[in-house]
């Protein structure tokens, strides 16, 4: 089992905040990765509850990820079967000073001869992106959450990772 948890201040308030992450738009992961992209299908949504699908093509690879998605008064947990990886994780979105606090915790498990994997994929995509994955992928959704906004994109807050 591997822990991780970020977070990250933006200046809009938290229900602002909460719709924007909860829309699951079908375009949500255009642009994500270079050498990737990402399709989003809703399978079904009801109240406090989403069934998904997102196929990955990954250099030429197709994966299809279900994911259900449990809605809660102040962010949204997340249950995604990654191929070889279970993983579930969660955003919280808090009053701050700022606005909004947005906290991302998720547990991921990979079969246990492969567990020495993640923390060397971390190290590699810090490497490729710039920020480890989890880290990257908050930032590309700030950047989108902050433009659709009217804001600019600039003034996307770096997240920062809360364990080690």
């Amino acid at each position: 089992m591997f822990t991780y948890a970020a977070c990250a201040e933006v200046p809009l308030p938290p229900g602002a905040v909460q719709d924007w992450w909860t829309d699951f738009k079908q375009d949500d992961h255009a642009d994500f990765l270079p050498f990737a992209s990402v399709t989003r299908r809703i399978i079904s949504r009801r109240p406090r509850m989403v069934l998904l699908v997102d196929e990955a093509r990954l250099w030429g690879l197709r994966l299809h990820v279900p994911a259900l998605v449990r809605l809660t008064p102040c962010g949204f947990h997340v249950r995604g079967r990654y191929p070889l990886v279970d993983a579930h994780y969660g955003y919280r979105f808090v009053p701050c000073q700022v606005g909004t606090r947005i906290l991302l915790v998720a547990l991921i498990r990979l079969p246990q001869p492969l567990e020495w994997l993640l923390p060397a994929a971390l190290r590699v995509s810090a490497l490729l992106l710039g920020l480890e994955y989890p880290l990257y992928d908050l930032h590309f959704h700030l950047r989108q959450m902050l433009a659709e906004g009217g804001r600019s994109d600039r003034d996307a807050p770096r997240p920062r990772r809360l364990v080690r």
